[in-house]
Parts: C-alpha cells; sequence; structure tokens
C-alpha cells in the first residue's frame, strides 16, 4: 500500500497580463491558469485589456476571467488623471480577487501592477521573459521597473544565462521557471515544396526576419529552397517588399498566423530562429519537440535549449553569412541533420509541463506562507 500524499492546500491565485493575443507570455500565462485550477488552487486571470481585443488562447472553465478594461488612449490634458483612473480600476480589481499569490507577466504590467498594489502588502512575483539590456523599454519605464521591482517578492526569469542581465543585489529574489514544452500534434497535414525552411514568430523587428530573408537569399537557389515565415505582424509590407527586391519573393511565404502549428512542423525540413533577443522561445522549443534540426542566433533564452552541434546549430546575432552556412549545412548533409533533430526531442523531456507546473507550484506555496498573504481578503 502506497502512502497517501499530502493534500496540498488551496490557494486563492492571481495571474496579470495585458491580454491573451498570440505571444509565448500570453500562451504560458493562460496555461498556468488552467494547470492551478487542475490542482485545487482558486484562479482568477486578470487581463489589462477589455474583452472586445483578441484571445487567442482558451481559458479553463474554472478560472474566473477578469478584464480591468485600461488599454485605452489618452490624449492632452486627461493623460494624468487617466494615468490614475487606471491604477484604481487594477487596485480594485485586484483586491476583489483577494489573492494570496501575485503572479505578474511582462514589465509594463509589472510595473502598473506594483503601483497600483502599493500599500495592500500582497506577496507578489513579477515574471520578465527577455533580457532587459537589449529590450527597448523607454528610460521612464526602465526607471519604474528599477524602483518598483525591490518591492516584489520573486522575479521569475527563463534562463540561468539571464541571471547577470539584473542587479547582484536581486539574486536573493530571482527564481528560475523556463517554459514549458509541448510536443504538438498535427490536426490536418500542410503541402510545402521539398527543402523548405520554417520560422514561427511575430513579424516585428526584434525577430531578426530580414536577415533571415537576406541570409536564404545567399542559399535560395543553389538548394531550391524555399522559405515560411509564419506569423503575424508590422513588418509584413516590408519583408515581403524585401524578398522581392533580392530576387526570392516568389521563394517565400508570408502565410500570417497559423493554427495548426504541427502540422507545419512536421512539413518543413528545418526550421531557424533569426531574433536578436529573447528569452526562452516558445516556437524554438517546439519546434525542437518535434524533431526538427533548428538553427538558432545566440541568444541566452535560445542558448539555454540548444547546444551548439549536438541539438541544433547556433550562429551569432545579426550575422547573415553564418547564418546562411547553418541552413546551407542542414539542407545538404541530411544525415546530420536527422541526427541533430533526434537529440533535439530530448529537451522536451526535461521541460515537460508536469516539471515546470511542479516549479509555478512552489513558488506559489512561498508567496502564500510570506506576511500578508491573507491581506486581501
Amino acid at each position: 500500500m502506497t502512502p497517501c500524499a499530502t493534500p496540498i492546500p488551496q490557494r486563492r491565485v492571481t495571474i496579470a497580463i495585458a491580454d491573451l493575443r498570440r505571444g509565448g507570455a500570453q500562451r504560458v500565462a493562460a496555461w498556468l491558469a488552467g494547470a492551478l485550477v487542475e490542482r485545487g488552487h482558486a484562479v482568477t486571470l486578470l487581463l489589462l485589456g477589455g474583452p472586445e481585443q483578441e484571445q487567442a488562447f482558451a481559458v479553463h472553465p474554472e478560472v474566473r476571467l477578469v478584464h480591468a478594461d485600461i488599454l485605452w488612449f489618452s490624449r492632452g490634458l486627461r493623460r494624468l488623471p487617466d494615468f490614475f483612473l487606471r491604477l484604481a480600476h487594477i487596485r480594485r480589481a485586484v483586491r476583489e480577487s483577494q489573492p494570496q499569490a501575485l503572479l505578474c507577466f511582462l514589465d509594463f504590467v509589472n510595473v502598473r501592477v506594483l503601483t497600483a498594489c502599493l500599500g495592500l502588502c500582497l506577496p507578489t512575483a513579477v515574471c520578465e521573459r527577455i533580457d532587459p539590456r537589449l529590450d527597448p523599454l523607454p528610460l521612464v519605464w526602465r526607471a519604474a521597473r528599477r524602483l518598483l521591482y525591490p518591492l516584489a517578492q520573486a522575479l521569475v526569469i527563463q534562463t540561468e544565462g539571464l541571471r547577470a542581465a539584473w542587479p547582484a543585489r536581486w539574486n536573493p529574489r530571482l527564481r528560475i521557471i523556463s517554459n514549458p514544452v509541448r510536443r504538438l500534434k498535427a490536426c490536418g497535414s500542410v503541402a510545402l515544396p521539398p527543402h523548405t525552411i520554417l520560422s514561427v514568430a511575430r513579424l516585428d523587428t526584434q525577430k531578426g526576419l530580414n536577415l533571415l530573408i537576406r541570409a536564404f537569399a545567399h542559399i535560395a537557389k543553389e538548394q531550391n529552397a524555399h522559405l515560411v515565415l509564419a506569423g503575424s505582424g508590422p513588418l509584413r509590407d516590408e519583408l515581403s517588399a524585401l524578398a522581392a527586391s533580392l530576387g526570392v519573393g516568389e521563394r517565400v511565404q508570408l502565410p500570417g498566423a497559423i493554427e495548426d502549428v504541427g502540422a507545419w512542423l512536421e512539413a518543413a525540413e528545418i526550421f531557424v530562429l533569426s531574433s536578436h533577443y529573447e528569452g526562452q522561445p516558445n516556437a524554438l522549443a517546439e519546434a525542437m519537440a518535434a524533431g526538427l534540426p533548428v538553427v538558432t542566433t545566440d541568444t541566452p533564452g535560445a542558448r539555454s535549449l540548444v547546444r551548439h552541434g549536438e541539438n541544433g546549430l547556433v550562429v551569432p546575432r545579426g550575422d547573415v553569412a553564418a547564418l546562411a552556412s547553418a541552413m546551407r549545412t542542414l539542407l545538404t548533409e541530411p544525415d546530420k541533420a536527422a541526427a541533430l533533430g533526434r537529440a533535439a526531442q530530448d529537451m522536451a523531456t526535461e521541460l515537460s509541463e508536469e516539471c515546470i507546473l511542479g516549479q509555478w507550484t512552489a513558488l506559489v506555496e512561498e508567496l502564500a506562507g510570506q506576511p500578508g498573504a491573507d491581506s486581501g481578503s
């Protein structure tokens, strides 16, 4: 007879994030809310946006979903009173949820929630998703982050490599929790030409997709290769024009945001991440879990997943020639590519959802044991 497991006490947990639009932090927040509910906790998911905003991720039916609805635009003399009105909306929503543990995702949300909750003494963890040294955050927000983050009981980062990005005096508060890795199942099928290179990313400056197109142009015709840039974002037209100007417009597809990511991963030959900076990239992890050979630029987040030459290839950020060479290697050496793809799958076991949920649950227990954990009730 096996001994009974120690029951996990139910905690009131509030997770704050701007919205549930497509993004790595949004996916983790929605998953975490549902996973904690299934562990017996009472979870409120506080979105700073309104109900009219896009919701790309499903929310567990037992999660209490609340919209603070503060992301409106202010101008002129309305800016200052609206600033305080927004803080009041957030403060009221947080207090109503009576959290024993408050988890905030992304810098703008972290700063707003910490400011709104001044004096409430709520046990709080702020979660950062990228390298702050490379994040183009406005000066006033960087100053607010330095001032307010020490008020939180924990600062959650995704990789050990990001520890050095934060002041040494914050080390006792740092907690490292990686993104959980999903093994995506294809719901259907996608027909792609042979030698298709896939990148799944938001079409913005951070992702370095202009560099990827330039690197692709070096090898496209010699390898009879094709490139798919799956995602939405403000640079779509610019990237399309760049591909055309380099003579590879007919070989570059921009299908927009894709739903059945698993099917695209099954159909592609290699996966490439060309970002200038990342926290811990979900798309890269999912490609590795699917067994695709991967090429990534050298960011701390990617380095936490890819060991160069063992389970993928790592190239310097911004190096078009190196990126082209790595893609050429994987396209021309199928045995090496297959070996890297098999090795990449091992990473998914280390970062399973069950393992990562255990780390979040431990953090919730740590916060719930802090003085003030019941001050909102």
